[in-house]
């Protein structure tokens, strides 16, 4: 009996001590209450997501136009950033935009439509 418990000991015991270190320096890491940083600001300015807009439809077409592996991932990738930023345009403006990706082709143009009445372009 006590070769089997100094066996379990031996085969056990490192791997709750990385654990307990794990957990220690997770603690440690984390910072005491007062020193953490604050959370996320309101998000980012709407110079910033036109730029982004800008970018990612030029990301887009690029990709559209490569022959590299994965072709259509890297599409629905860039089309969610896409219409995720979109999303973020219409909230910093308080227009209404859907909910949800993926959006529809149509509520994409409708989106777009919309920023491009209140002045924003890219």
């Amino acid at each position: 009996m006590d070769v089997v418990l100094l066996y379990v000991a031996i085969c056990f015991g490192p791997a709750l001590g990385l654990l307990g270190l794990e957990r220690l320096l997770h603690w440690f890491s984390d910072g005491f209450p007062w020193e953490r940083a604050p959370g996320p600001g309101p998000g980012r300015p709407l110079e910033q997501l036109v730029l982004d807009l800008r970018r990612l439809e030029s990301a887009y077409r690029d990709a559209e136009r490569s022959g590299e592996p994965a072709k259509g991932h890297r599409l629905r990738a860039i089309g969610l950033a896409y219409d995720d930023t979109l999303r973020a345009c219409c909230a910093s403006l308080d227009l209404d935009a859907p909910p949800a990706s993926p959006v529809s082709a149509l509520e994409r143009m409708m989106m777009q439509a919309d920023l491009a009445q209140h002045g924003v372009s890219w």
